[in-house]
């Protein structure tokens, strides 16, 4: 069953569905933050430093898998952390609506999405590079250190940045 979700996650029908999600995603969260916060938020934000720490993370992953003789596609790679990214972004609007209008702390839905996706972006990249837990899990870490990094450093050095969120 997963071959199919495999093949699925490297086919362009794939990308035809997510692409537009994650867009539809994202227009929702700057509706979020300028209905709650009343800051008018930074398209350019929205639209570059999350692709910069998507692709990153692709390449990344795609490097080190290359390094540890695994088998790797650069687009299932893609695939994943796009998908991941796109769940990261329901959970933080999801969280941010709470935030708003039920409860001032709901850190603790934090506290489940952080496992959640951890263990689902090892898994992925396990079945996906036909590797180990170690090594799936040790390239997840790498690529959320560099690709978070990254994604700072071109917002600092481009200056993109979010006013609220």
């Amino acid at each position: 069953m997963f071959d199919n979700f495999e093949k699925f996650l490297k086919s362009k029908l794939y990308f035809v569905i997510i692409g537009p999600a994650y867009v539809i995603i994202l227009l929702f969260t700057m509706w979020k933050d300028l209905h709650f916060t009343h800051n008018t938020p930074n398209i350019l934000f929205y639209f570059t430093v999350p692709i910069v720490s998507i692709i990153v993370s692709s390449i990344i992953s795609y490097i080190l898998f290359k390094f540890f003789k695994k088998e790797s596609s650069f687009s299932g790679l893609l695939g994943i952390f796009l998908l991941i990214e796109l769940l990261g972004q329901i959970w933080e609007n999801l969280a941010k609506i709470i935030y708003y209008t039920v409860w001032q702390y709901p850190g603790i839905l934090w506290f489940i999405y952080f496992p959640f996706s951890f263990v689902l972006t090892s898994y992925l990249l396990k079945k996906v590079s036909k590797s180990n837990w170690i090594i799936s899990t040790v390239v997840m870490i790498l690529c959320m250190v560099i690709s978070t990094t990254a994604a700072m450093y071109f917002s600092t050095v481009t200056g993109i940045e979010t006013p609220g969120s």
